[in-house]
């Protein structure tokens, strides 16, 4: 697994393809409009994409793939339900997104540790991370 060193130009491509899915499921994900109007989180595949990123990767990874994700959404990239700058640090929605940084770091050490790799486990993972 020399492709995962830190070091390694692999490891950089990688990086950059796990960040371009984030991208992608942020901008081209339609948003689908609440029956309820009790919050305004649109819906998107964000959450599954750290998921994925988280379990498949570990947690160290998915870690600096969130926070990537969340500094190229403070820096005016719109990529956020609102858009994207230090300002959205103060609404309600930067503590959901926040909320993905120590979920794909538990999603990341349970996938690593867990003994055995059943679908149903996995799930479980997924889950708790949630």
């Amino acid at each position: 697994m020399n492709f995962l060193k830190a070091g390694s130009n692999s490891f950089a491509g990688l990086m950059i393809m796990l960040l371009a899915g984030m991208i992608s499921t942020a901008i081209l994900t339609p948003k689908v409009q609440s029956i309820n109007n009790i919050t305004s989180l649109p819906v998107s595949m964000q959450l599954a994409a750290v998921l994925i990123c988280s379990l498949v990767w570990g947690s160290e990874t998915g870690i600096i793939i969130i926070i990537a994700y969340l500094t190229l959404g403070l820096f005016y990239l719109p990529i956020f339900h609102g858009g994207g700058s230090l300002g959205y640090i103060l609404t309600p929605e930067f503590g959901y997104l926040a909320g993905f940084i120590p979920s794909a770091g538990l999603i990341g050490y349970l996938s690593k540790t867990s003994s055995s790799k059943s679908l149903i486990q996995t799930t479980f993972i997924a889950i708790i991370g949630v």
